[in-house]
């Protein structure tokens, strides 16, 4: 009895030891995302990154294969233009804006109940004209979530639909433009004045001066 005394603090000490050196794993993370220590979640590259070589090799056939053609032909077009054509050569967006942007689409289509299934980028060209009425503009991305349809194949862009019920969906962004072109009743005109179609289409970009073909400081 007085042995067994004697082990039981021992064995107490023990558990606590034990215990401390455990580490409590409650922050939803597995193995594969670990923590770096500072509390901020590891996360694996995406399989879509590509070495850096690799995107400047794209970006510069891009300025040898096309933008030289646009420029000669845009020019050639327009020769009353106040100043040289050139084409546009990367847009910027800003990243907190864009994560911003994120995390809205992703808010948004929970509430339709919709799953994003990818962000497509389109080409575009502002319109705007110049002094003398002729200004090709510039060109310009914009981008849109894309999600699957029943009986659509392949992914498609799509909004937010919010009818006067309140009643929330995700409709194609065809559906849209579609039923702007045909006679609507007005209780759907007033539905779409009145804010009825949440867009998730994206621009504002940065459009810098585009820089020329051979600058040493083309993708920099």
């Amino acid at each position: 009895m007085k042995k067994l005394k004697l082990l039981l603090p021992l064995f107490l000490a023990g558990l606590f030891l034990v215990s401390c050196g455990e580490k409590p794993n409650d922050n939803g993370h597995d193995d594969d995302h670990s923590d770096d220590g500072q509390g901020m979640e590891m996360v694996d590259p995406p399989k879509f990154i590509i070495p850096v070589h690799e995107a400047d090799n794209l970006y510069l056939n891009y300025g040898n294969n096309r933008a030289d053609f646009l420029e000669e032909v845009v020019n050639e077009q327009n020769p009353d233009l106040e100043e040289e054509y050139t084409p546009t050569r990367f847009v910027t967006v800003d990243f907190d804006e864009m994560y911003q942007y994120m995390k809205f689409v992703k808010q948004q289509s929970d509430k339709a109940k919709i799953k994003p299934e990818g962000l497509r980028f389109y080409f575009g060209q502002i319109k705007s004209k110049g002094s003398k009425g002729i200004d090709p503009g510039v060109e310009t991305l914009f981008f849109n979530p894309t999600a699957n349809f029943d009986g659509i194949e392949g992914g498609i862009s799509y909004a937010i639909k919010t009818d006067v019920s309140g009643n929330i969906s995700a409709v194609t962004v065809g559906s849209i433009i579609d039923s702007s072109k045909t006679q609507q009743t007005q209780k759907g005109a007033n539905l779409l004045l009145q804010g009825g179609i949440q867009s998730l289409a994206g621009n504002r970009g940065h459009l810098p001066p585009p820089p020329h073909p051979g600058d040493p400081d083309d993708y920099h």
